[in-house]
């Protein structure tokens, strides 16, 4: 029976690949279409000329067979595996690094979050002592304040007796004495 164009150009297409998300059957397919070149090299190098239309339809039916399909599709799955241990290896490599980065990235940031922790306890420690520090000067301050009211009236007092020791000394009258002890008496 005949093949149709889209049959005989596209034949092993459709009996490798499934649908177009199909990575191993198009992969099955270009390991086909190397196959196909190679007949053709192989071809023109046996007979200085290129196979023609009917040879290169019994090629393809050849190669469409269920055993040779089977076998693109199981050389397809091997590639395809192969590629993805190796990806995967690399990958996770990569993958390894950037992780040992990341968490060298993330102990360096917790080594300063510790530091900044430590500078925030030794600030608010030097906070409450320069709190406690305030209040003791002004403590001493209001102490300083009495002290020196105190120091005032005993030098007022100091003055005034020596000024009356002073004053008893020097020839003052005696009545005006008397007159002086006898009001000291009385209050």
């Amino acid at each position: 029976m005949p093949l149709t164009e889209k049959q005989k150009h596209n034949y092993a297409y459709y009996q490798l690949v499934n649908d177009e998300n199909d990575l191993i059957g198009m992969i099955g397919y270009s390991l086909y279409k190397k196959a196909k070149i190679d007949y053709i090299e192989k071809y023109y190098a046996e007979n200085k000329e290129y196979p023609d239309d009917n040879q290169l339809q019994d090629f393809q039916f050849q190669q469409c067979g269920e055993t040779i399909i089977s076998s693109h599709k199981k050389v397809a799955e091997q590639l395809m595996n192969t590629f993805m241990s190796k990806y995967i290896e690399e990958y996770g490599k990569d993958l390894l690094e950037k992780t040992k980065n990341l968490e060298l990235k993330i102990d360096e940031t917790n080594k300063r979050q510790d530091v900044l922790k430590d500078k925030e306890v030794k600030i608010k420690q030097k906070e409450k002592d320069f709190k406690k520090d305030k209040r003791l000067f002004e403590l001493k301050k209001a102490k300083s304040f009495w002290t020196g009211v105190l120091q005032s009236l005993i030098a007022s007092m100091v003055l005034t007796i020596i000024s009356v020791i002073v004053l008893l000394q020097m020839n003052i009258p005696s009545s005006f004495i008397d007159m002086l002890v006898i009001r000291l008496q009385q209050k």
